[in-house]
């Protein structure tokens, strides 16, 4: 009875609303959102038709949430690290490594375009890679929120996008954007899955490199 005494407050409305969170923003789906917000503020000019959003959205969907996302249930279903969640920091390695494989490695097969859908597209890959290979640097020493790293990245990215191409459209996306981190932010410390530093260096990170990768805006 004292087991499940203590597990009884974890299923409150909290850790429900914190782990709906943590899953629904999950750093390999946070670019999804990221790049349909770019795309309803017209930070670029109709990249893509109304007929092919959907077929654009998903497509970048597939490669940037779901194939890393299968790799790493596969890696996980072979033993090569404990959990998919990746809470212990040994554990991020290898998965970061594969992912970043997968992004790098679409990038160079898929060769170069003119479209303004491709230079979209390529936009966010260049972005993830960055992303990607941030996150596994700064692994090797401290561990840092994924969750908090992704979604303070976009904010950098439209606080910059803001700066340099003044548009007006991009203020609720990035109200919306800011918000969101703090949601996030919360929910990885509530479920203490992180400490308040892995979470505010995420947060910086994110920022900084988000400010930086404006500039190719």
């Amino acid at each position: 009875m004292r087991q499940l005494d203590k597990k009884i407050p974890h299923l409150g409305f909290w850790h429900t609303l914190a782990t709906v969170v943590s899953v629904v923003f999950h750093p390999l789906i946070i670019p999804t959102y990221a790049l349909m917000a770019g795309l309803s503020a017209h930070v670029w000019v109709a990249p893509v038709s109304a007929s092919n959003y959907w077929p654009f959205i998903f497509l970048f969907f597939f490669l940037s949430a779901i194939l890393p996302i299968s790799l790493l249930l596969v890696g996980r279903w072979l033993g090569l690290y404990t959990s998919i969640k990746l809470e212990d920091r040994r554990d991020r390695t290898l998965p970061l490594a594969l992912i970043l494989f997968v992004f790098i490695g679409y990038r160079i097969t898929q060769g170069s375009g003119s479209t303004q859908a491709f230079q979209v597209l390529d936009f966010f890959l260049f972005g993830l890679i960055g992303l990607t290979a941030t996150t596994l640097i700064f692994n090797f020493v401290i561990k840092i929120s994924g969750h908090a790293m992704a979604m303070a990245a976009f904010v950098g990215l439209w606080i910059g996008a803001a700066y340099f191409h003044p548009n007006p459209q991009l203020l609720p996306v990035l109200v919306t954007t800011f918000g969101l981190w703090g949601l996030i932010a919360w929910s990885r410390l509530y479920l203490a899955v992180h400490s308040n530093t892995e979470v505010v260096l995420g947060s910086i990170v994110g920022i900084l490199f988000g400010l930086l990768y404006s500039l190719r805006i």
